[in-house]
C-alpha cells in the first residue's frame, strides 16, 4: 500500500514531468525538433508498409531503410539526417543499443564514395559585388533600397547567418566612436545563449560602410509595432518583421539589380562573402572566427570558396 502512494502522480509530479520534458527537448533547435519530427513520421511510415517494427529498430531495419533512401534518390546528407532523427528518437526513450552505428556510418560513408555528392553551397558575394549593388541602392533612394542597403552592408560586415540578421532588435544595437556594436544573445552555436558581441567597424568607404547604412535605415525605420530592427513594407502587415526568407529574397533582388544571376546566390553569400574576402586577404582563421562565431575551423574553412586561385597562392609566394 505504501509503495502505491509513491508510485501515485499527484499534480505536482505531473507537472515537473511536463517541465522535465521541456527542458531535455530544448537540447535541439525548434527547427531541428520540427525536421526530427517528420523524419521519424517517414520511418514509421516505411516500417508499417513493409511490415518493420520501428521500435525498437534493430540494425537490419535501419540499413534497409536507408538504402531504401538512397536508391529512391535520396542524398547521402538527408539519409544521413534521417538516421540521426530516428538514433535521436530512440535515444530519448531510453534505448542506446542496437542500432550497429559502424554498420550505417559505412553504409553512408560508402553511398558518398559512390557517388561523390557535393553539398550545395551558395556563391559568395564579392566586395566589388557589393559595392555595385550599394551605388544601385543609393541611386534608388526609396524606403526599400535603403532598409536593403542596410541588410546586406550589415549582412556582409557582421558575417551572421540570415536568421539572427533577421532577428536582430533595435535594442541589440549600440552605435559608438568606432562604429557599432551588435549583441548577439543566441546562435546555432551557441545553444546555451551565451551570447556575443560583434564590432562593425566604420567603413573606409562611405558606399561600402554598414554603420551609415544601418544609421539611415533607422532615421526612416517607421514607428512600427515591433521591435525587430528590418521590417517590411508590403500587404496588409504593412511593419511585419523580415524573417530569414525575406534576407534571401533582398539578396537575390540585389544581386539581380546588377546584371547577376540570382539562381547561385541566397542569404548565406553574405556569410561567406565575408569570410571569403577575409581569407583571401590572409587574414587567420582565429580572428575571422571572432566575427564569425564558428568554433570549429574545419566548418569556417569549407566557408572559403576561393573567386580568384592566384589571390594569396602559396605557389606564387615561391622563388620560381
Amino acid at each position: 500500500m505504501q509503495l502505491n502512494l509513491f508510485l501515485h502522480h499527484t499534480p505536482e509530479i505531473e507537472a515537473l514531468h511536463r517541465d522535465r520534458k521541456k527542458y531535455s527537448d530544448a537540447i535541439l533547435a525548434h527547427e531541428t525538433q520540427l525536421a526530427y519530427h517528420y523524419d521519424w513520421q517517414m520511418f514509421t511510415c516505411w516500417c508499417q508498409q513493409n511490415r518493420r517494427l520501428e521500435f525498437p529498430a534493430d540494425a537490419e531495419t535501419l540499413t534497409l531503410y536507408l538504402t531504401d533512401m538512397l536508391r529512391s534518390g535520396a542524398k547521402v546528407s538527408s539519409t544521413r539526417r534521417r538516421y540521426h532523427a530516428i538514433a535521436h528518437y530512440h535515444r530519448s526513450k531510453g534505448i542506446v543499443d542496437g542500432f550497429a552505428k559502424t554498420e550505417i556510418l559505412n553504409l553512408l560513408l560508402g553511398a558518398q564514395r559512390l557517388r561523390c555528392e557535393k553539398p550545395r553551397r551558395r556563391r559568395p558575394l564579392t566586395i566589388p559585388n557589393l559595392r555595385s549593388i550599394s551605388e544601385a541602392l543609393l541611386k534608388d533612394d526609396s524606403r526599400i533600397a535603403i532598409r536593403d542597403r542596410a541588410v546586406m552592408l550589415l549582412g556582409f560586415a557582421s558575417a551572421l547567418r540570415s536568421v539572427n540578421l533577421a532577428g536582430l532588435t533595435l535594442s541589440e544595437v549600440d552605435f559608438c566612436a568606432q562604429g557599432l556594436i551588435l549583441t548577439i544573445p543566441k546562435e546555432k552555436q551557441d545553444q546555451e545563449g551565451r551570447g556575443r558581441l560583434i564590432g562593425i567597424p566604420t567603413g573606409k568607404s562611405e558606399i561600402t560602410c554598414a554603420v551609415k547604412a544601418l544609421q539611415d535605415w533607422i532615421a526612416i525605420r517607421p514607428g512600427a509595432p515591433t521591435q525587430r530592427l528590418f521590417v517590411g513594407f508590403n500587404g496588409r502587415h504593412h511593419y511585419r518583421p523580415i524573417e530569414a526568407e525575406g534576407i534571401r529574397k533582398i539578396v537575390k533582388r540585389c544581386v539581380t539589380r546588377i546584371g547577376l544571376d540570382p539562381r547561385p546566390y541566397g542569404a548565406h553569400s553574405l556569410r561567406s562573402g565575408f569570410i571569403t574576402a577575409a581569407g583571401e586577404a590572409n587574414m587567420s582563421d582565429l580572428l575571422i572566427a571572432e566575427q564569425t562565431g564558428h568554433r570549429s575551423m574545419d566548418t569556417l574553412r569549407d566557408y572559403l570558396r576561393r573567386t580568384n586561385v592566384f589571390r594569396s597562392n602559396a605557389c606564387a609566394a615561391l622563388d620560381l
